[in-house]
C-alpha cells in the first residue's frame, strides 16, 4: 500500500502551525481508514491512542509555537516603533542645532561687519581730524562735533536695524516651533487613536473566534450523531437483507411494507399532537434563534466594555462599599491558565471504539483549518496597514 506523504509533513519544526497538525491529523486518519478495511481493527487497537497522544502533544507544541511568534512579532513591533520615534527625534534635534548653528553664523558675521564699519569710520574720522587740524580752532571744533555727531547716528540707525531684523527672525522660529509642536501633538493624537482601534480588532476578533469555536463544535457534534444515525440504518437493512435471503419463503407485500414502515420510521420521533410538552420549534429555528443569541451576547459584552471606557474613575476620596451578594465565578482560562484544551479528541478523528473513521469529520476538520487561515490572513493585512501608515507618517 502506498503512503502518501503530505507537504505538511516537510516543514521544519519551527513553522508547523495548528492547521499543520489539523492535515496530519487528518492524513494519518484516512491512512488508518485504509489500514482497518484493509486489515481490520484488531492490529490497530493498541497503536491508535499511541497516535492520538502524540497528535495532542504537537498540537499542544504547535499551539504553544505560534504564542511565542505572535508575542515576538508584537515585541519587534514594539522595537520598530520605539527606534522610529527616536530616529525622528534625533533628526529633529540635529535641525534644530543646525538652524541654531545657523543664527550664531549670522549672528557672529553681522557682528563682524559691524565691528569692520566701526573701524572704517574710526579711521575716516581720524582723517578727517588731521585735514581739518590747520583750519580755524572755532570751524575746526563745529565741523570735528557735527561729524561725530553724524557717525554716531547711522552707526545707531544700523544697529537698530540690525536688532529689529533679529527680533522679527527669532518671532519667525518661535512660530515654527509652535507649528511643529502642535503637528507633533496631532501626530500622537492619530497614534493614539489606532492603537485604541487596534485593541478594539483584537478583542473582536477573539470573539470571533471563540464564536466560530463553538459553532464548529455544534457541527462536530451534530455530523457525529448524523454519521451514527446512518451507521444503524445500514446495520437495520444489512440486517433484513440477510434475514430475507436465509428465510426460506420470499417476504410478502404486508412484511415489506412493515419493513419499509419501520426503516421509514427509524431515526424519527413521533409527536402526540395534544401532549403541551411537544416540541414546537424546527432544527433551522433553533439555529437562528442560537444565533441571535450568541449576537445579543457578543453586543452586551461590547456595550459593557464601552461603558467600562466611559466610566469615571473614581476618587481617592470616593469611600469603596463592600460586596454585597454572590461573587461571580471565575472563568476557566483564570482558573486553569496551564490547561490546554485539544481539538484531536473533540473532533474524534481516531475513535477506536466506532472501529471505523468518518470522512465527514476530517471535511469539518478542514473547514476549521480553512478558517483558521482566513483569521490569520486578516490579522496580517491589519498589520501590514498600521505599517503602512507609520511609514507615512515619518
Amino acid at each position: 500500500m502506498a503512503c502518501i506523504v503530505s507537504p505538511t509533513m516537510e516543514k521544519p519544526l519551527k513553522s508547523v502551525t495548528i492547521t499543520d497538525v489539523y492535515d496530519i491529523a487528518s492524513a494519518i486518519g484516512n491512512d488508518f481508514e485504509r489500514l482497518i478495511e484493509t486489515f481490520g481493527a484488531e492490529p490497530l487497537s493498541g497503536l491508535v491512542p499511541k497516535v492520538i497522544n502524540v497528535l495532542e502533544q504537537l498540537e499542544h507544541l504547535a499551539a504553544q509555537n505560534q504564542k511565542e511568534q505572535d508575542q515576538m512579532a508584537e515585541l519587534r513591533y514594539a522595537v520598530e516603533k520605539l527606534q522610529m520615534e527616536k530616529t525622528v527625534k534625533a533628526e529633529e534635534r540635529a535641525k534644530y542645532e543646525k538652524e541654531l548653528e545657523a543664527i550664531e553664523e549670522s549672528w557672529r558675521s553681522e557682528t563682524k561687519e559691524l565691528v569692520t564699519t566701526v573701524e572704517k569710520l574710526q579711521k575716516d574720522n581720524k582723517k578727517l581730524m588731521q585735514q581739518l587740524s590747520n583750519s580755524q580752532a572755532a570751524w575746526e571744533n563745529r565741523n570735528t562735533k557735527d561729524n561725530e555727531k553724524d557717525a554716531g547716528d547711522q552707526l545707531l540707525g544700523k544697529m537698530t536695524e540690525i536688532i529689529d531684523k533679529q527680533r522679527e527672525e527669532i518671532r519667525n522660529l518661535q512660530k515654527e516651533v509652535k507649528q511643529k509642536n502642535v503637528y507633533v501633538e496631532t501626530l500622537q493624537g492619530q497614534l493614539e487613536r489606532l492603537a485604541r482601534l487596534n485593541a478594539d480588532f483584537k478583542r473582536r476578533n477573539s470573539l470571533t473566534q471563540r464564536h466560530a469555536q463553538s459553532l464548529i463544535a455544534e457541527k462536530v457534534d451534530l455530523q457525529a450523531q448524523l454519521h451514527d444515525k446512518e451507521q444503524q440504518i445500514t446495520v437495520i437493512r444489512d440486517r433484513l437483507q440477510q434475514e430475507s435471503l436465509d428465510s426460506p419463503t420470499s417476504p410478502t407485500l404486508e412484511d415489506i411494507d412493515q419493513w419499509h414502515q419501520k426503516l421509514t420510521l427509524e431515526g424519527k420521533m413521533v409527536i402526540d399532537l395534544k401532549d403541551p410538552n411537544r416540541p414546537r420549534f424546527t432544527m433551522n429555528e433553533l439555529r437562528d434563534v442560537l444565533q441571535e443569541r450568541n449576537e445579543l451576547k457578543t453586543k452586551l459584552i461590547e456595550v459593557e466594555e464601552e461603558l467600562l471606557q466611559y466610566r469615571p474613575p473614581l476618587s481617592d476620596e470616593e469611600e469603596v462599599l463592600p460586596v454585597q451578594g454572590p461573587i461571580n465565578r471565575e472563568p476557566d482560562d483564570k482558573l486553569h491558565p496551564d490547561r490546554f484544551d485539544s481539538g484531536i479528541r473533540k473532533l474524534k478523528i481516531l475513535s477506536f471504539e466506532k472501529k471505523s473513521f468518518s470522512i465527514e469529520l476530517f471535511k469539518a476538520y478542514g473547514t476549521l483549518a480553512l478558517y483558521l487561515c482566513d483569521l490569520s490572513i486578516i490579522a496580517g493585512l491589519v498589520d501590514y496597514e498600521k505599517k503602512s501608515f507609520y511609514t507615512k507618517l515619518t
